[in-house]
Parts: C-alpha cells; sequence; structure tokens
C-alpha cells in the first residue's frame, strides 16, 4: 500500500497491531494536524504512518483500515484508545439494514396477466357408439 509521505505497512504485520488509530497533534498555526498510528497490542510498538491536515485524515484512516483489516481506533487527549464502531476481526458491526422491502413494487407489477380469464374446453360434437347421429340410412 503506498500513502503519499508515509512509511511502507509491510502486509505481514497485522497480526502485531490492534488496530488503526487517529491521534492530534498540537502545532503552532491555524492547522490542525493528525497522526495515523498503528497502535501495537502492549502500546510499546505504536508506529506512527504520517500526519495529515483535518480534511485528508479520515479518507486516509479508512483507506489504511481497510486495506489491513484492522479496526479503527480513536486516541483521546488523554492517551485513552477507544473504539468507534464495534468490530471483531474485519467484520464491522452496525446496524442491521433490511435487505426485503416490502411491496415497493408491487404496484407495478403487470395486472393484464392477472384479469385473463381462464380458457374453456373446446365443444365436440357428441358421437353415439355405434352409430353417429347424422347418419342416413
Amino acid at each position: 500500500m503506498r500513502l503519499p509521505g508515509a512509511r511502507v505497512i509491510l502486509p505481514g504485520t497485522a497480526g502485531i497491531f490492534a488496530g488503526v488509530a487517529v491521534r492530534f497533534v498540537p502545532e503552532e498555526g491555524d492547522a490542525e494536524m493528525f497522526e495515523l498510528v498503528l497502535v501495537g497490542h502492549d502500546r510499546r510498538r505504536d508506529l506512527v504512518i504520517g500526519r495529515w491536515d483535518d480534511g485528508d485524515i479520515a479518507a486516509v484512516w479508512r483507506s489504511v483500515a481497510a486495506t489491513s483489516g484492522l479496526p479503527l481506533l480513536l486516541e483521546r487527549e488523554d492517551g485513552v484508545i477507544v473504539c468507534p464502531r464495534p468490530q471483531i476481526g474485519r467484520l464491522q458491526l452496525g446496524e442491521i439494514r433490511i435487505r426485503r422491502r416490502h411491496g415497493l413494487l408491487n404496484g407495478r407489477r403487470p395486472r393484464f396477466l392477472v384479469r385473463r380469464k381462464t380458457g374453456k374446453p373446446l365443444m365436440r360434437p357428441v358421437r353415439v357408439h355405434g352409430r353417429d347421429m347424422m347418419a342416413r340410412d
């Protein structure tokens, strides 16, 4: 994975890290800067990936988390790591999405198929066994 101005993330290192965190970096001036950090399980192996301003950090944060399969984390000013979205491994937990909608298209079905009359059997001539009714002697 390549990020502008960032270190290379090796693909086999996902088991070492607990998640991808965003940390606010206080700086002089008007621009707010944020660091993207790979947080280790024991917090001694935290790896700073890079610094971005407030316009780019959300897109880069989600992109790194999606490609690495690590959960999204936030680091508060007191250093506590919180998980804004619950996640089990690569599976993000959230609201249940109803897949089947209740009759949105039932008003658009062609009704001419429903209104057709059922077929009637054809009228066949009646035969009496042996002789035909219209037979002449």
